[in-house]
């Protein structure tokens, strides 16, 4: 049971700061630390990824367009990148967009983002640390209360600290 719960926890735990890093921390570093641009899109790089609908279900490639933009950097060079995040509905062609990066970043940062699914993804890490607390308060012997209540903490701990980078990402836009 004791091998089952560490595997639990580890994969939660694995789960929260992945997410967390790659939607909300690096974007935030990167939109505070690199220089803002404003991109044209000009195109879209295609990627294929394998997905599927059900956990029964088999798997099947979907196309994925994450727009290319061109803008002028500071030393006055054209750049033309792929940004590091898309939408179901990409921007179209000639769209300006904010975004920031630096010459050896592989793909431009995008400053616009969708705010519904960053309060989305928020929550839902909150939600997945908080589960990840109750699950490793269960290695140690206390009472119920006490382990919500622990859990609660590590949740409003790894909630304000996306909020925090969201209300850091929305300034810098």
């Amino acid at each position: 049971m004791l091998i089952f719960i560490s595997l639990l926890i580890i994969t939660v735990n694995s789960l929260t700061l992945v997410l967390s890093y790659s939607f909300f921390w690096e974007k935030a570093y990167r939109g505070i630390s690199e220089k803002q641009y404003e991109a044209v899109v000009i195109g879209y790089k295609k990627e294929t990824i394998a997905t599927r609908n059900f956990s029964t279900s088999g798997y099947y490639n979907k196309q994925v367009y994450f727009p290319e933009v061109k803008y002028i950097n500071v030393n006055g060079k054209e750049v033309i990148k792929a940004l590091d995040l898309t939408d179901n509905i990409p921007p179209a062609i000639g769209q300006t967009l904010k975004i920031t990066d630096t010459e050896v970043s592989e793909k431009a940062n995008r400053i616009e983002l969708n705010w519904i699914m960053m309060a989305f993804g928020s929550v839902f890490t909150g939600l997945t640390a908080f589960f990840a607390c109750l699950l490793t308060t269960y290695l140690r012997n206390e009472a119920f209360k006490k382990r919500v209540s622990i859990s609660l903490y590590g949740a409003l701990v790894i909630w304000v600290l996306n909020g925090v980078c969201i209300l850091l990402m929305w300034l810098k836009y």
